[in-house]
């Protein structure tokens, strides 16, 4: 009886790797952190930075930042030799401007965000399509960069200079909330990208975006007579190629070229000339080259998840219907199909047949 209740009453023996992750799972997330630490090739500073921008997260987001330090994303450099890490913290640290509607630490926790799942760039409602694609490959190919623009755009006087030698500046109706779904973020960014520059139509408005001619016709003549013509047919909202080419440039460092651009005449554009933007951006493509193209919008296609093959009969298209474009980035054509990231938030695929039939023009990386 009494050998029975001492086999009973023994304790079992448990295995020592489950003793280790039972006293991980227990730790708090800080010492998880200083674990993580004491095993990277952070030099001392890079560690107490680490601390600081880990510091100002919540929970959730101190384990997406955990994830990019075990990966060794941090140590990415920007244009200007600065580290991700450096850019997290001067994001952490920086002064919002009055009336934000966020805080350096809630701009830091949408930046890490943005890192662990780039398909939280979206353009939303707003007809930012061209900025949206540029902010996702600087996102996607250039993490530190973008931190960088980050920082200098949602703080202090809202201004940085791009890698291409000009000017990102925050355009002013763009930093309260404008109801769009948006983050600060996306909205900040793509507001001031669809702005950067000089454009013909005048200066953007993220409010009503819409372009504004200066409200001098004699001290801005060509905006002013730009802006209404591209009033009249319809274009007095989002970017052109010659545009997106300049991002290209400026925001991506990239040298690049435009393909069937000419502008306001979408639907006029001859046969052989869409066949030969077609067959450049297949060689372009399959040479590894960033490509965005506009492709006439099909918005019961162009949905999450909606395949069904939509080929268009451009003899049948209405001149209004052929300027409503929506730029997309082409990620891959294989097997009689075209990948790509839509600007509202995923990726998907259309048939090539289809994709030709829909293709404006586009830029391309050189």
């Amino acid at each position: 009886m009494g050998a029975i209740e001492n086999v009973s009453r023994a304790t079992p023996v448990v295995p020592r790797a489950v003793v280790k992750a039972q006293a991980a799972v227990a730790k708090p997330a800080a010492e998880r952190d200083q674990l993580a630490l004491s095993t990277s090739a952070l030099s001392r500073a890079d560690q107490a930075a680490y601390q600081a921008v880990s510091g100002a997260l919540g929970a959730a987001d101190r384990a997406k930042l955990a994830a990019l330090l075990a990966k060794g994303g941090l140590a990415a450099k920007d244009s200007q030799g600065q580290s991700l890490l450096a850019n997290l913290q001067a994001v952490a640290t920086m002064n919002v401007p009055a009336g934000a509607p966020y805080t350096a630490k809630e701009a830091l926790a949408q930046l890490v965000g943005h890192l662990a799942d780039p398909q939280r760039v979206q353009q939303a409602d707003h007809n930012t399509c061209g900025p949206t694609t540029v902010q996702y490959l600087l996102l996607t190919r250039q993490p530190a960069e973008y931190a960088r623009l980050v920082a200098g755009l949602l703080g202090g006087e809202g201004r940085v200079k791009l890698q291409g030698g000009q000017e990102l500046a925050r355009v002013g109706d763009s930093l309260a909330n404008d109801g769009s779904g948006r983050d600060d973020l996306n909205r900040l960014l793509q507001a001031a990208m669809i702005d950067q520059g000089g454009h013909l139509r005048g200066r953007y408005s993220n409010v009503d975006d819409r372009w504004h001619a200066p409200t001098s016709f004699w001290r801005h003549p060509i905006q002013a007579i730009s802006n209404k013509l591209a009033g009249w047919v319809g274009g007095n909202f989002g970017i052109g190629e010659t545009s997106e080419k300049r991002l290209f440039e400026q925001v991506l460092g990239l040298k690049a070229h435009t393909i069937g651009d000419v502008p306001f005449t979408d639907f006029l554009l001859p046969k052989f000339l869409r066949d030969r933007a077609y067959d450049e951006v297949v060689k372009a493509v399959a040479a590894g080259k960033v490509v965005a193209v506009d492709i006439v919008t099909n918005e019961l296609h162009d949905a999450p998840g909606a395949q069904e093959e939509h080929v268009l009969d451009r003899s049948k298209l209405s001149y209004s219907d052929a300027m409503k474009s929506h730029q997309i980035l082409i990620t891959g054509i294989a097997d009689g199909k075209v990948s790509y990231r839509n600007p509202w938030g995923y990726e998907t695929f259309m048939s090539q047949a289809e994709f030709k039939s829909r293709l404006q023009d586009g830029t391309i990386s050189a």
